[in-house]
């Protein structure tokens, strides 16, 4: 009796051992991905679009053409006056009283966007802009509408649908092509350390896989190597015809790479593109064309 006891706690201890083990290694491997992908800094993150940087796309530079379909957007409980928030957008100064951020990026010219549903989930929040006119460009700060947000925790995909009270002028063509190695573009905050300023930070890497969502609302999730760090959740993973394959979500460390160097993966959602046409003409019935 005495020695089957001894067995069992034996075996539980050997249990106890493997799971803190485990747990220690998961722990490890995800300290040295982030400080690898921290280590990345500027010029990592730069460089990945270098091979995108000379493209052109509707007669402008791949910048300005992400620049101008692509808001930047930030939480707050406490945004600073309009002239102060636009002098620090100009300035690339640093963001001060700003709980968190991320992009957004448009999808319909009548004032729809694209972002990931955990930036605006019960926060206030703002997106600022670029309007590239013949006379310059114009800097907006948006308060927009949550149109739908979607629930992770009911299988839902990680995406909102915001709405602004103006027409935009450029909007991101949409695509349901998503091809294992293709190139692809994205559109971040800038960040050095861990400070986040006002501007955009544009990046590039190629598309690692993807897999279908179940139920109702379909679509699928792209994995990249997309160089993705906090903030860049909401921007948009673009092809290299200047198309919409999704939008970013977060980085992920699958277990099977956890005793490899790196490690991480890049999640974009890639909905249903119908499902999202459906849930905007919708909105736009019923409630009409909104005040300029």
């Amino acid at each position: 009796m005495f020695a089957a006891k001894k067995s069992i706690v034996l075996r539980l201890a050997g249990v106890l051992a493997l799971i803190v083990i485990v747990v220690s290694a998961a722990l490890l491997k995800y300290h040295y991905a982030t400080q690898r992908l921290l280590e990345l800094g500027a010029s990592g993150r730069t460089n990945s679009f270098q091979p995108f940087a000379s493209r052109q796309f509707e007669g402008v530079d791949a910048r300005t053409f992400l620049d101008s379909r692509v808001a930047l957007l930030f939480v707050s409980d406490h945004f600073p006056p309009t002239n102060e928030f636009l002098a620090s957008f100009r300035s690339n100064h640093v963001i001060t009283g700003v709980e968190g951020s991320g992009c957004a990026a448009a999808v319909d010219n009548r004032g729809y966007f694209l972002t990931a549903a955990h930036c605006v989930a019960g926060k206030e929040f703002r997106m600022m802009g670029r309007e590239f006119k013949t006379n310059g460009v114009i800097l907006r700060i948006m308060s927009p509408r949550v149109v739908w947000q979607g629930d992770r925790r009911k299988g839902e995909p990680d995406l909102a649908i915001l709405r602004i009270k103006r027409p935009i002028d450029c909007a991101f063509a949409l695509t349901d092509e998503v091809e294992k190695n293709a190139p692809v573009m994205a559109v971040g905050m800038l960040r050095k350390d861990s400070t986040v300023f006002m501007a955009m930070e544009f990046l590039g890497g190629t598309i690692t896989g993807s897999q279908r969502r179940t139920g109702s609302v379909g679509g699928a999730i792209v994995t990249t190597d997309v160089p993705l760090q906090p903030g860049d959740s909401g921007g948009p993973l673009v092809d290299t015809k200047g198309r919409l394959v999704g939008i970013d979500t977060e980085l992920f460390y699958p277990p099977r790479h956890w005793l490899l160097p790196g490690g991480y993966l890049s999640h974009s959602e890639h909905p249903d593109w119908k499902w999202v046409k459906d849930i905007i003409e919708k909105d736009f019935r019923d409630s009409g064309a909104e005040p300029k």
